[in-house]
């Protein structure tokens, strides 16, 4: 199990996402700072799933959703991996090892999602401290402020806010650095390497 990041590492992660992806609204921050702390957070019932559910989605994308691979961590042990990584012109543009197939990242992320045991109370606590020192800085609306209220209430994880959706289209999954390499020839390419901007 991964140890949870500080705040201070999880400020720099949002100012790295808002420089990414500068239509990041307040949900799009909380999602990203669960994910940070608890990686994937889905509740995954078979790797059957896993794959049915990458494989529709994977279908459905209607551009490169970049970068290929975010880290969400400063020491580079867990990753938003871009589901664009399976489209064979990407691998190629990017020099992304072929082998890399809907199977080898289903059972990555399979695997991810059964170490990173999620902690409501845990998370609730933390996310006040993470709250008051963004709040500051981003200045999010009342009504973005009640949506985490409510998403707290009631133990849910977010989808990315309409804007964040409708500019990036995004398609990834969460999955960390050991689950990765067990599944994925990864050689070559230097994936968690952290790049302040």
């Amino acid at each position: 199990m991964i140890d949870m990041p500080d705040i201070d590492e999880l400020i720099r992660i949002c100012h790295r996402e808002r420089s990414i992806h500068p239509q990041t609204e307040w949900v799009d921050f909380y999602k990203l700072c669960l994910q940070s702390c608890y990686g994937a957070g889905h509740v995954l019932t078979s790797q059957q799933d896993v794959i049915v559910r990458i494989k529709s989605e994977y279908a459905s994308m209607k551009q490169v959703y970049l970068p290929l691979i975010q880290p969400l961590r400063l020491k580079g042990d867990i990753a938003r991996i871009s589901l664009s990584i399976l489209d064979p012109p990407v691998q190629m543009k990017y020099g992304i090892n072929p082998t890399i197939d809907l199977h080898s990242l289903s059972m990555a992320f399979y695997d991810s999602s059964q170490q990173h045991l999620y902690d409501h109370d845990q998370w609730t606590l933390f996310w006040k401290q993470i709250d008051t020192e963004l709040i500051g800085v981003y200045q999010p609306s009342p009504i973005e402020l009640k949506e985490i209220d409510t998403l707290l209430a009631g133990d849910r994880i977010p989808s990315h806010s309409d804007l964040y959706k409708n500019t990036y289209d995004p398609h990834y999954r969460v999955i960390d650095t050991e689950s990765l390499n067990q599944y994925l020839d990864m050689t070559g390419l230097a994936v968690f390497e952290w790049r302040d901007q």
